[in-house]
């Protein structure tokens, strides 16, 4: 969609930050992962969940600091242009903490063997991800795929938190 929309220049500069900016997201994955393995040691699920997700953020926040403020030195690694996709890494960086609730809702949803949310959410994270997409790349060009990709996941976040709150998980 970038490349048909916004051509070869603006996809690699998406490209570059995107790739920067989802390597903050391993350590939370594989972390959010690791709760299959925890749980299945006997501990409660809140337990595991609270401690896993104090982790993720434990690593998350200096990393996104870092990114948010130093993000222009590492695209300038790679090649100079690339630092004009430097908001765009910011808004990454911001929007991950976003990303990060999904991530640990999801093996909590495998956890709890409740599948078909874990459907449902994903179809409507790719509606909400492609549709904004669309229409905020013809808004505001590059930057627009990250505030989709932002206001995708903070309403996702926003809505498993309520979900988190109202079943009493957390």
């Amino acid at each position: 969609m970038i490349l048909n929309l916004l051509g070869e220049a603006e996809a690699a500069k998406y490209y570059i930050a995107f790739a920067i900016g989802n390597l903050v997201l391993i350590i939370p994955d594989a972390l959010s992962t690791s709760l299959f393995v925890e749980w299945g040691h006997g501990e409660s699920l809140r337990k595991n969940v609270v401690k896993t997700g104090l982790d993720i953020y434990a690593f998350h926040v200096p990393t996104a600091i870092f990114i948010y403020f130093f993000g222009d030195f590492l695209l300038g690694l790679f090649v100079k242009g690339y630092v004009e996709s430097f908001d765009l890494l910011r808004i990454l960086a911001l929007s991950n903490f976003f990303v990060a609730v999904y991530l640990l809702f999801i093996p909590i949803q495998n956890v709890r063997m409740k599948v078909e949310s874990i459907v449902k959410l994903n179809i409507v994270r790719f509606v909400l991800l492609l549709g904004l997409c669309y229409v905020f790349i013809l808004e505001f060009g590059i930057v627009g795929v990250r505030y989709a990709w932002m206001i995708t996941y903070a309403i996702l976040g926003f809505g498993i938190m309520g979900l988190a709150k109202r079943e009493r998980w957390v």
